[in-house]
């Protein structure tokens, strides 16, 4: 049994004298007993298991009890029992050598702990054991943790300390109302408290952790696993985290992180920055990304904005202060961050919404693959700026369904914006046609010119036939406006202070900003 009688001496008594016989001991229940953790079963195949109805159950040795009351016995002597966790939805599964406690209910056996003897997440001995085990080897030299405290030497115990809170005065204080902190007589800062409230924290034995708590009287959550030995509280750069916050900055919440820099290998404080930011251009750390998420929302068309107003660049556009845009946000927000992220929908679908913007960036590629259709609806702009833009499909198809039969839509290879010299693309078909009809024409004016050439009145004829055959020359000149196809204009290489038929040809029918005034 766990749960037992213990005899102690009544102390009132212990002065006193007896001439008779000395009354008995008293015996006193107690219904939870210490006891040290020597196996345990994770599942249904480990050594101390009978089946899988085992499961986070322990084999542990009370200290107290009938076995360890008489004179010389050693818990090394009693015997282990089988114990079951008490609670049943919540099992925190100790490691051997573990204290916890011990009770008995209904004649089952259950345990609770592993208990908190040195206040450390990674492992607590048993110190009545430690302490007996150590007095025995006193003398013998350099003690062996995992015999001294019983621990199996598959277990890792490692310098994981206590996850601590610290003061952020302006998230703990924003209003500036509490009682602040005093030293000496003085207030360091007005928004510094002299206490603050702890938080609701599961810890694991190796640096993962559950945190639910607040700031102020605005909750927060974090989920961290990964930390490094030693390291204190929550850290963007943790193996990985995710924090969910109503009110502070992400850079307010993790003021402490701290880095080692590359160049001079010491320790300096780290601001949290996206991975896109980050990315460097060579081995040796030098340089910076060529194209990221800042950069790109730090131009207009990136807040969806016209990348162009007026004719002109739309730079006056431009955020002045991207930092602050990106990273001084200080309402509710939800941070992940990892090595790696992985989202699978494995049966339906994944949605993705924002009501303003959606950024992806990436230090090297971005890839879209799929088995079927890729879709794009977008009803303002669509802008790549790149160095190459390659397109490799069977079938490539450039279409247009805006505009009117006066002023239809457009597709512009080149754009005035900028300024390119944009010219109407030729119709092949309709080219090839007028070019028969010239020379059909040409045909039949030689062959009138050589039939009156032939007659008796041949200056007559002649003179007819070159002036038939000049209106025609002349009403042909009007059908070569229909080779120019009036949905596609290209750009030639020029600009249009450089284009000879610019002021001849163009201006007609030229290109404002966001519109086309027509085409000849």
């Amino acid at each position: 049994m766990s749960s037992t009688f213990v005899y102690f001496e009544d102390i009132s008594q212990k002065s006193k004298e007896y001439i008779l016989d000395e009354p008995p001991k008293s015996p006193i229940w107690l219904q939870f007993v210490t006891g040290k953790v020597t196996s345990v079963i994770t599942e249904g195949n480990s050594m101390a298991a009978s089946g899988d109805g085992d499961t986070n159950c322990v084999m542990a040795k009370p200290h107290v009890g009938s076995d360890l009351l008489s004179s010389g016995t050693s818990l090394s002597d009693v015997n282990s029992k089988r114990y079951i966790p008490l609670l049943r939805g919540i099992s925190d599964t100790p490691v051997k050598g573990d204290q916890v406690l011990l009770c008995t209910f209904g004649d089952i056996d259950y345990y609770i702990g592993p208990i908190n003897t040195s206040n450390n997440p990674n492992f607590n001995p048993d110190f009545p054991s430690l302490v007996r085990s150590n007095n025995s080897k006193a003398g013998s030299g350099k003690i062996d943790l995992n015999a001294s405290t019983g621990t199996s030497k598959n277990f890792y115990v490692e310098n994981i300390p206590r996850l601590q809170k610290s003061h952020i005065p302006i998230l703990d204080n924003p209003q500036g109302k509490g009682t602040p902190f005093i030293k000496n007589n003085t207030i360091s800062n007005p928004t510094s408290l002299d206490d603050i409230h702890g938080d609701l924290v599961l810890e694991g034995r190796h640096g993962n952790s559950i945190r639910i708590g607040s700031r102020g009287k605005n909750p927060y959550m974090m989920f961290s696993n990964g930390r490094i030995a030693g390291q204190k509280q929550e850290s963007t750069l943790d193996g990985s985290i995710i924090g969910i916050f109503e009110y502070g900055t992400l850079r307010q919440h993790f003021f402490k992180d701290v880095t080692i820099n590359p160049s001079t290998k010491k320790s300096e404080l780290y601001e949290f920055t996206l991975a896109d930011d980050e990315f460097k251009l060579d081995g040796e750390g030098q340089g910076q990304s060529k194209r990221s998420i800042s950069k790109t929302y730090t131009k207009s068309y990136g807040r969806g904005l016209p990348e162009y107003a007026n004719g002109s660049k739309n730079d006056k556009e431009d955020d002045k202060d991207i930092d602050k845009t990106v990273y001084g946000y200080n309402g509710n927000q939800i941070l992940m961050s990892s090595n790696r992220i992985t989202f699978n929908a494995k049966k339906d679908s994944i949605f993705a919404s924002a009501l303003e913007h959606i950024h992806l960036g990436a230090g090297k590629s971005i890839t879209f693959s799929t088995s079927g259709n890729y879709v794009g609806e977008v009803a303002g702009s669509t802008i790549f700026n790149t160095s190459t833009f390659k397109v490799d499909a069977e079938t490539i198809t450039l279409t247009c369904n805006g505009g009117t039969v006066e002023n239809p839509g457009k597709v512009l290879l080149g754009t005035t914006l900028k300024g390119d010299s944009m010219h109407p693309a030729v119709d092949g078909d309709m080219l090839r046609e007028l070019m028969l009809n010239l020379i059909s024409m040409i045909q039949l004016g030689n062959q009138q010119i050589a039939a009156g050439i032939a007659a008796k009145n041949a200056a007559a004829l002649v003179g007819k036939s070159l002036t038939k055959q000049n209106q025609m020359l002349e009403d042909f000149k009007d059908d070569l406006k229909n080779m120019l196809c009036p949905h596609i204009s290209v750009e030639n290489g020029r600009t249009k202070r450089d284009d000879p038929f610019e002021e001849k040809f163009r201006k007609k029918y030229e290109l404002t900003p966001f519109d086309w005034a027509g085409m000849i």
